[in-house]
């Protein structure tokens, strides 16, 4: 049950990237279910998915700004 959901929390998460308040309350939400959980390997898969999320956000974002000002 807890993979499903991770898995679940991370579609979620993915889908929300136009909503940044949504999104950061899902991450939220996220880390506490794998804190509350404690299971090691989740945790770890956990933590790179947000890095990995956050960072193609951040990346995207700055492209998108930076092309707005261009034009």
């Amino acid at each position: 049950m807890k993979k499903y959901s991770v898995k679940v929390m991370q579609r979620a998460i993915e889908a929300l990237t136009e909503r940044d308040k949504t999104q950061k309350y899902y991450v939220e939400a996220y880390q506490t279910l794998l804190s509350i959980w404690g299971d090691g390997k989740l945790n770890r898969e956990g933590k790179e998915f947000i890095k990995k999320n956050f960072i193609l956000t951040k990346k995207t974002d700055e492209m998108n700004s930076n092309t707005l000002k261009k034009n």
